[in-house]
């Protein structure tokens, strides 16, 4: 049984009100930045993504890394290069390099 319910059963609900936290009003914030820096974050996470894909690539070819998208050894290794070639044709459209 959680604080609240426990404090309505032995007070009642009108009581127990005093004892506990009043909800904060939910309030929204609207940002609005430019197209440029949604980019940048954008390729900044995809180049991160790419990294550590391919960290787990170099892993799991050499045997030495735990299954990311299929337990067949082989079968996870051809998933993995299909999943970086389409972050390098998605990177390649946002004029991005990798190192």
């Amino acid at each position: 049984m959680n604080r609240k319910a426990v404090l309505e059963r032995t007070l009642g609900k009108k009581a127990a009100k005093r004892f506990l936290a009043k909800q904060p009003k939910e309030e929204s914030i609207t940002l609005e930045l430019p197209t440029d820096l949604l980019d940048q974050i954008v390729v900044a996470e995809l180049i991160r993504t790419h990294e550590s894909l391919t960290t787990d690539l170099k892993a799991r070819k050499a045997g030495k890394g735990i299954a990311i998208f299929d337990l067949d050894k082989e079968l996870d290794i051809k998933t993995l290069e299909g999943h970086l070639f389409c972050f390098e044709t998605v990177l390649k459209y946002y004029g991005a390099s990798l190192k």
